[in-house]
């Protein structure tokens, strides 16, 4: 048994979503017993405490009122979702207690209003989904090594030399196998591993292209 939440509420914290009022009464520290779809509302046989599964203190249920009138207080935007694309008010009413919503907005509206469920700590230590999903960071961009700036370099330069060189064939400058082909055996064999072979040219050359194309350059 936990120390903050019987394992019976386990299930609850497995849950998808809860009826709005299911929520307000979680985060007042009690829950209900049964969890079929459509049984709503629950009597007071139905319900217990978080903690050690007794019946909701007179305290609970006063806190489960002052949550309920915050939260009905409050703007909540239906059409709103999370980081992971999934809506926080799965099924939503015009009256807003009537719809559901995802454990992790409660849970996070409520830390908003200062409301922090003893239960809380424990759950998201299990491993529970109680915070709401982060966006996945971004990727940081790989940088060229200093190996292969220098080889970027070489090309470009081997490129300039082709340009102003008028004794070199129209037919080795008329598309990237060409050029690839007359580097590979004016440059390449005198600078081996030098990023001047035909394949490595031709990707390359094929690579600045999309670039271009990228940037509306045809």
């Amino acid at each position: 048994m936990a120390n903050t939440y019987i394992k019976e509420f386990e299930d609850w914290l497995l849950m998808g979503s809860w009826h709005v009022d299911t929520a307000c009464k979680i985060l007042a520290g009690f829950f209900p017993t049964i969890i079929e779809a459509g049984v709503y509302p629950y009597s007071a046989d139905q319900l217990k405490q978080i903690s050690n599964g007794k019946a909701p203190t007179d305290a609970q249920q006063k806190e489960y009122r002052r949550i309920y009138a915050l939260f009905k207080s409050d703007q909540h935007n239906w059409a709103d979702a999370g980081a992971d694309g999934k809506r926080l008010f799965p099924q939503s009413n015009l009256n807003i207690m009537e719809s559901t919503v995802r454990p992790c907005y409660a849970i996070d509206w409520a830390a908003s209003k200062r409301i922090q469920p003893a239960w809380l700590d424990e759950a998201r230590k299990e491993g529970f989904p109680v915070d709401m999903p982060q966006s996945e960071p971004m990727k940081e961009k790989r940088k060229a090594g200093d190996d292969e700036l220098a080889s970027r370099l070489r090309l470009i330069g081997v490129l300039a030399n082709m340009l102003q060189d008028e004794k070199i064939a129209h037919e080795d400058k008329q598309n990237a196998d060409a050029i690839a082909t007359y580097i590979a055996n004016n440059y390449g064999i005198d600078m081996p591993r030098k990023g001047l072979a035909k394949g490595t040219v031709v990707k390359a050359l094929g690579a600045a292209k999309k670039r271009l194309k990228e940037d509306g350059v045809n």
